[in-house]
């Protein structure tokens, strides 16, 4: 039987190197305005977790310049003409809607920080298997691949700073999709793990400054948030995420209490982070917002074994993956299978949890197979800590406000 392969259409402001590695972790030309935009074949070879996918060198495919859709940002690059990759990716999107009876969707992906070039292909091939996405467009900021203190605050400034690539990429496609017919919009999920949350938040400030009507368009049905490394408030803040309101229908955070990465982060920039504690007011917002609280099945391992600590599981908690595939389909937030009202606040039907519980995840992955075995299901259920009926929820759920009140006082 061949191995799953997928193509991922990619933007990336990372300079080129040679060899393996494709793209290395600095700035194209020192300049965090330029990037390309391509594709590749990535094929999945095992089941490992972090190493079973990988990318197919000799399919690279880098896109020649083109004109643009629109000179829409007065911040682009004076120079280059880049690449219209994700206009194309949206118009092939489109095309699929109108020929094919059940077209599925696009995913767009901005992955976090500490992760290369090649992780962030092969992390956008499995999620676009595991989420069942018809096609997948990653973009790739200059994350160093390295976990510690000053490689998260150098990755930071890196993502911000590629705020004006992406912003250029993100602009030209919204100018695509306002251009269409609201009936032929093509179905996109815009996806941020981790860092990329901040990396978007800092696009779509650029366009809000220099093309406001833009970011006023309805370009995504939902936008997922996963273990997002931004502010527990940035949604309510126009300066901040508060313009994905408008860019999405729906908009569901995924946390987890015991996130390692995301308890760094608040440590650095002293503040709770969405990822941990979900959306500050939560019930100020539009029942089309949620919070997906992940924490007692966020728990991952890497290829040896070794701790994800809680900061991976949006493509390899087989129980996450499993509401994921139900939002993408459109189903009620109250209507998924597998998760419950936060008993502890259910905010209006806005709240939910993901309990462990390894006999409604036999059943969820039997009903709709993932790319995670029974057995490692198995192997979590027999280590996982049992709750007796009744029990009050993990201490970081009933906590979840006490980072709040310490950051108003």
């Amino acid at each position: 039987m061949a191995p799953t392969r997928i193509q991922v259409r990619f933007a990336t402001n990372r300079n080129r190197v040679a060899g393996g590695a494709l793209f290395g972790s600095d700035f194209a030309n020192s300049d965090p305005k330029q990037y390309v935009t391509g594709s590749i074949d990535v094929v999945r070879l095992s089941n490992l977790p972090d190493t079973g996918w990988a990318p197919l060198i000799d399919t690279l495919v880098i896109d020649p310049p083109t004109p643009r859709l629109a000179a829409v940002l007065a911040e682009a690059h004076p120079t280059e003409t880049p690449a219209t990759g994700l206009v194309a990716f949206a118009e092939e999107r489109r095309q699929a809607k109108a020929m094919a009876a059940a077209p599925g969707y696009g995913l767009i992906l901005l992955p976090g920080f500490a992760s290369t070039f090649v992780d962030a292909l092969r992390r956008a091939a499995q999620i676009a298997f595991a989420y069942r996405a018809a096609d997948i467009f990653c973009f790739s900021w200059p994350a160093n691949g390295r976990v510690n203190l000053t490689d998260y605050r150098l990755d930071r400034r890196d993502a911000e700073q590629s705020g004006q690539a992406i912003a250029d990429a993100l602009a030209q496609f919204l100018a695509k999709i306002k251009s269409m017919p609201a009936g032929q919009r093509p179905t996109i999920h815009v996806v941020c793990h981790s860092m990329g949350a901040f990396a978007f938040r800092a696009a779509v400030q650029v366009i809000r400054r220099a093309h406001p009507d833009l970011i006023q368009t309805r370009a995504f049905e939902g936008a997922l948030l996963m273990a997002a490394d931004e502010d527990d408030d940035a949604l309510l803040d126009e300066s901040r995420l508060g313009p994905l309101l408008k860019l999405a229908r729906r908009i569901t955070v995924y946390t987890a209490g015991g996130d390692l990465a995301l308890g760094l982060s608040q440590i650095v920039n002293g503040r709770p982070r969405l990822g941990h504690w979900g959306p500050r007011d939560l019930t100020s917002f539009p029942k089309s917002v949620t919070r997906i609280d992940c924490s007692d099945v966020a728990a991952t391992q890497g290829d040896h074994g070794e701790t994800h600590f809680s900061h991976q599981y949006y493509r390899l908690a087989p129980r996450v993956i499993a509401d994921v595939v139900q939002v993408l389909a459109g189903k009620q937030p109250s209507e998924i299978t597998g998760r419950l009202a936060d008993p502890a606040n259910p905010a209006g039907g806005r709240a939910f949890i993901l309990p462990f519980d390894a006999g409604a995840a036999h059943l969820t992955i039997a009903a709709a197979p993932l790319p995670i075995t029974l057995e490692a299901v198995e192997s979590l259920s027999a280590n996982a800590p049992k709750r007796a009926r009744g029990a009050k929820p993990p201490s970081a759920r009933r906590a979840r406000t006490s980072p709040r009140k310490k950051s108003e006082d």
